[in-house]
């Protein structure tokens, strides 16, 4: 820690002037403690934390050591720069004593210590309800989320860095909005929206998933090869939905595929204007007529008066 010094003398009268200043630095000393910041998150195989500065530093901050031990096992430790970290290749469904602490070029400072427990990994997300239930497919199904967080992580062209529940929470964030934009859009007119190629695409999936989930009770084999099925509709689907018009054109003419059919068309903007004006005109001649009628009647009360009065 810096420090300026300046030194004055004094009499019976009063203070002199300061002499000088001085500037002084101290001898550096170990860091003070540091604090655990918002919550501590956790994945099958991951923690992450972040934490705040020391207070006080004590000198110029060398970096941050964060160590991970479950049970009696030895700590792995790792040094950083950074004030958060993501603990990777941890077990899955354990729990893990996660210490941080601070150094400078004197030592360590003090050590605070938080108690964290990886997820689950025989838990998978139920039937579109997603919440949390326990089946004897739960392994193969939480392996195939696996699969295909490893093949989007193994892309080239576009980079990813995702998790099994990170692919499963997004797959479940698609499907709610899907299901909610179908139904708004079916409810006012009654007609079905068009559909994008990324949503017929979901559609088929969440009818694949929906299908291999009714049959999880039968034969092992007539499931594997229902499994396999499923998996080389979805490879299809993935091509399909990534290959241009052109692309599509030309395959289907070489495998001899007919037409698709035409897709139903959702309600313009133009057609609903349209609608609304006519309804407007309606109810404007309606409104109208009960008008001239109201007013006839009235006139005709007023004559009946006037004839009343004039007996």
């Amino acid at each position: 820690m810096q420090y300026t010094v300046a030194v004055r003398a004094s009499t019976k009268v009063g203070y002199g002037f300061l002499g000088d200043p001085m500037t002084v630095t101290t001898n550096e000393s170990v860091p003070g403690a540091l604090k655990i910041e918002g919550s501590v998150t956790a994945d099958l195989s991951s923690i992450s934390l972040k934490w705040s500065a020391p207070t006080p530093a004590n000198g110029k901050l060398k970096d941050y050591e964060v160590c991970s031990r479950s049970g009696g096992g030895s700590p792995m430790c790792i040094n950083i720069a950074d004030r958060q970290y993501r603990i990777p290749n941890l077990n899955p469904g354990t729990m893990y004593n996660i210490s941080v602490s601070a150094s400078t070029m004197i030592g360590k400072g003090p050590i605070v210590s938080v108690l964290k427990k990886t997820d689950e990994s025989g838990y998978i997300e139920g039937k579109f309800n997603w919440g949390k239930v326990n089946t004897k497919e739960s392994a193969e199904i939480g392996s195939a989320w696996t699969t295909i967080a490893n093949e989007l992580n193994a892309v080239q062209e576009i980079r990813f860095c995702v998790t099994q529940k990170a692919v499963r929470d997004r797959m479940k964030l698609l499907v709610e909005r899907h299901k909610k934009k179908t139904r708004e859009e079916e409810s006012p007119s009654g007609i079905s929206p068009e559909q994008s190629d990324i949503y017929e695409a979901l559609d088929t999936i969440i009818e694949l998933i929906d299908d291999a989930e009714q049959h999880f009770e039968k034969d092992p084999y007539e499931k594997q090869q229902k499994i396999e099925n499923n998996r080389k509709q979805a490879e299809e689907l993935r091509v399909k939905a990534m290959e241009s018009y052109g692309e599509s054109r030309k395959r289907q003419l070489e495998s001899g595929e007919s037409e698709p059919k035409p897709r139903r068309k959702r309600a313009t903007g133009g057609e609903t204007l349209v609608y609304l004006q006519e309804k407007s005109e309606k109810e404007f001649e309606l409104r109208k007529a009960e008008l001239e009628i109201k007013k006839k009647k009235e006139v005709k009360n007023k004559r009946e008066v006037e004839m009343t009065l004039q007996k």
